[in-house]
């Protein structure tokens, strides 16, 4: 029985799309039976039955934004009979993520690294769930492990855990201070009175961790660490998920 052919539509070519394309390149297409049929940056698009992706950047960098079609209308692309469809959502942007309802009733699966669709607006979320069916296995897929731990297989483990009768009932979480305080910072206000402010929220904790021992290659740290408290002041934070 010969395999499924995959029939991908990518949505932004950024530096994680190209690499994206990159690596699609280097498939066999003997091995992976796949074929784009849609590639779009935030200007324009091209799509057809099986996109040259030796070529793609020309193509997309000539295609005319007046006629070129818009993630929202993927639905107007045809695949093969049986073919499996998947959207690749390589962009950080809401409009985009705001499509994946659409998608998915549309038949696409979805494979992203954008945290929107599952960290932002509730009402999204419920309509994404909705739109995927009852049965993860057989329905339809939203493939986010990305957006959580960097690509570590904590959403699969979770999904998994829960699937099979398992409870989780507290979540211990390492975050990373510079990250979670990014789009807190401002020039009127120091690093640190951010950071509190962040965890003043009430929906994490600090969890008391001892300081590491000194090592030649943290000298250049440890002015920035208050010696003798029972918290770690940089890089990386124990906390709790309330």
């Amino acid at each position: 029985m010969a395999p499924t052919t995959l029939s991908i539509a990518i949505v932004g070519v950024g530096l994680v799309g190209k690499e994206f394309i990159s690596q699609l390149l280097s498939l066999s297409s003997t091995n992976y039976p796949l074929q784009v049929v849609y590639i779009s940056n935030s200007t324009t698009s091209i799509s057809g039955p099986e996109i040259d992706l030796s070529s793609w950047a020309d193509k997309l960098s000539r295609s005319d934004p007046k006629t070129a079609l818009k993630p929202a209308d993927l639905g107007q692309i045809s695949v093969p009979n049986g073919s499996k469809k998947v959207v690749v959502d390589n962009t950080s942007s809401d409009e985009i993520a705001r499509l994946y309802p659409a998608w998915l009733k549309n038949a696409w699966n979805i494979v992203t690294p954008n945290k929107k669709a599952c960290s932002s607006d509730l009402g999204l979320w419920e309509d994404i769930k909705a739109a995927l069916g009852p049965n993860p296995y057989t329905d339809l897929r939203l493939g986010y492990e990305s957006t959580v731990g960097a690509g570590l297989p904590i959403i699969s483990t979770l999904r998994d855990l829960v699937e099979t009768g398992d409870e989780v009932s507290r979540i211990l979480n390492q975050l990373s201070a510079e990250r979670l305080t990014c789009t807190r910072l401002s020039k009127s206000k120091a690093c640190s009175a951010e950071l509190l402010a962040t965890f003043s929220m009430n929906t994490l904790r600090l969890l008391p961790v001892p300081m590491p021992p000194a090592h030649p290659s943290r000298q250049s740290y440890q002015s920035h660490e208050r010696r003798g408290t029972q918290y770690v002041s940089t890089p990386l934070l124990v906390a709790e998920i309330l």
